[in-house]
């Protein structure tokens, strides 16, 4: 199986800046991005049809208040409905992730923050291929400029991280200006 970026969401809450995170990445290191949300068997087709509504919407706002995801730019996005086997699906998806992602050969794992507790964190990390955990304040940073995808990329928890995304990321002229911005040109 080619690489991918797994990126695990829940509908019912907000993920646009860390989507909007997310979208950026796969298009850096041009890699498509499978969106992974969990639904109880009970209720899926309402809940398949929330998901793709709040996906839309979610969508909708990050081509409206980040212009970075513009057709054709982004690499293709899958999305993955896991299916819950008991009464609370939300109890169920960090496992049923765990067990996703170990079938996933070597793909990324782009973890939300506050979506998963600690030790679930830890054991989605352990099972993965590699994993990105991004900072607490995402939220905060609603801001498209490319300087910062990068700060949000530095203030992340990188685990497993493949020589190829770095080489990836080196290539970006953006990165090239961004340090320098930082650290100053050298005459």
């Amino acid at each position: 199986m080619k690489s991918c970026i797994l990126y695990p969401f829940l509908y019912h809450l907000n993920f646009s800046t860390s989507y909007m995170w997310a979208l950026e990445f796969a298009r850096k290191i041009n890699l498509p991005l499978t969106l992974v949300t969990i639904v109880s068997a009970k209720y899926s087709w309402r809940e398949k049809k929330a998901c793709s509504h709040a996906l839309m919407n979610t969508r909708n706002t990050v081509v409206r208040s980040f212009n970075i995801a513009q057709p054709g730019i982004s690499p293709p996005a899958k999305r993955v409905c896991l299916k819950a086997e008991g009464a609370s699906p939300i109890e169920e998806f960090a496992p049923q992730l765990s067990r996703f992602a170990e079938h996933q050969a070597d793909a990324i794992l782009i973890l939300p923050p506050n979506l998963f507790s600690t030790p679930e964190r830890n054991q989605l990390i352990d099972c993965s291929y590699s994993t990105i955990v991004l900072p607490e304040d995402i939220d905060m940073a609603i801001d498209s400029s490319p300087e910062k995808f990068y700060e949000i990329f530095s203030s992340s928890d990188h685990f497993k991280m493949p020589d190829t995304v770095l080489h990836a990321l080196s290539k970006d002229r953006v990165l090239f200006n961004y340090f320098t911005s930082v650290f100053g040109r050298r005459d």
